[in-house]
């Protein structure tokens, strides 16, 4: 496209520049080219709004120990992942398109390697709030200020660094880059309250978990560099996930086989679905004869399945969907990397409407999960 553009503008400048004077055009092309640098800006703007916001719902969730909270972060962060692909993929065109060089490269070159920071950001959110839900309290007094505070200047960091970057403003890049200092210093102190607790065991753990999780970022960052590798090699891309989605209620016989349905035929080719229950029954239910006809669905044969076999393999579902389960659902405990949501009807409810609410939640879930072109 570049190539083509110059063409255009040297055949201009032989051939009309008694009508079109050569300003004009290269007037044009900047004007294209900062259109092109301000759509990059708004984007990596709006992708660290996001993870900033993230950082900050999880770190809140834990304080009050809300757990909805924190699975709602984990199902956000799709969205962020898609964003950061996104924004790769304009950096590589502005590249193709302009051929850069001087400060415009330095731009997008920039861009490219903040695109990883904010989805690593992304990702620690998400780890934050997969450990808050396993939490059994909210954390002390004497720990929440600590958090609190660490959270808050951190997150305070990302909105001026990106600030900076984008407005060009080197005077708060440098003053925001001197406040890691103080959260530097935050974080020792902690640790130091921990190390005066009268169980060495505990800090034992603090320091092992602290080691374990090092090692796992180093095998993420291996993955990730395989996957460069491929692209280089033969130019394949990582492939989207299918979510595996397992809805689970007590009789396994109307609600979640109505919603393994539901997914099937609205999002056939997206994600990959499963239904269980913690007392299944083998008949099945007339509501969910009435909405076999009524909504034109097909079950090829009728089967229920116990949540119990499924316990060691659970691990597998991306989302747990649990319908009608109560405070406690008998679920064995819940995997670390998977996202549990409740969902609660009215037992009495017509079988439209259940149908009609069961189908807008699925919706929700999966463009959540996939994005809008998800199908």
């Amino acid at each position: 496209m570049y190539h083509l553009e110059k063409r255009l503008c040297t055949h201009i400048r032989n051939e009309l520049r008694y009508i079109i004077p050569a300003e004009i055009v290269m007037t044009h092309y900047k004007i294209r080219l900062e259109n092109d640098l301000q759509t990059i800006r708004d984007l990596l703007s709006s992708v660290a709004n996001q993870v900033n916001l993230s950082v900050q719902n999880a770190v809140n969730a834990i304080m009050v120990l809300d757990k909805d909270a924190l699975y709602n972060v984990m199902l956000e962060d799709p969205e962020v992942n898609r964003k950061t692909r996104k924004l790769d993929s304009l950096c590589h065109s502005f590249i193709a398109r302009h051929l850069p060089a001087a400060k415009p490269l330095r731009f997008v070159s920039s861009v490219l390697r903040l695109s990883i920071a904010l989805e690593r950001i992304g990702d620690y959110s998400v780890t934050l709030a997969r450990v808050g839900v396993r939490l059994e309290q909210s954390p002390p007094e004497l720990m929440r200020k600590d958090l609190q505070k660490v959270s808050n200047r951190s997150c305070k960091m990302v909105v001026q660094a990106i600030k900076a970057f984008v407005e060009e403003d080197a005077a708060l890049a440098k003053e925001t880059a001197r406040m890691s200092r103080k959260v530097d210093k935050r974080h020792d102190k902690f640790f130091e309250k921990v190390s005066k607790e009268d169980n060495p065991v505990v800090l034992q753990v603090v320091r092992l978990l602290t080691i374990m999780s090092k090692l796992e970022r180093v095998s993420d960052q291996a993955k990730n560099m395989c996957e460069e590798a491929l692209f280089v090699t033969t130019g394949e891309t990582k492939a989207p996930k299918s979510p595996k989605i397992l809805f689970v209620d007590e009789k396994n016989n109307l609600h979640s086989q109505l919603a393994l349905l539901l997914a099937k035929k609205s999002f056939p080719d997206t994600g990959k679905y499963f239904s269980s229950g913690w007392a299944p029954e083998n008949t099945i239910s007339p509501q969910l004869e009435e909405a076999l006809e009524m909504f034109g669905l097909e079950l090829e044969s009728f089967s229920t399945t116990e949540v119990q076999p499924f316990r060691q393999a659970m691990a597998e579902y991306n989302v747990i969907v649990v319908i009608n389960g109560g405070p406690n659902p008998p679920l064995s405990t819940i995997p670390f990397h998977s996202i549990l949501l409740q969902w609660n009807f009215d037992e009495n409810m017509a079988i439209e409407d259940l149908a009609r609410i069961l189908a807008t939640k699925i919706t929700e879930l999966m463009t959540k999960l996939c994005g809008t072109e998800a199908s």
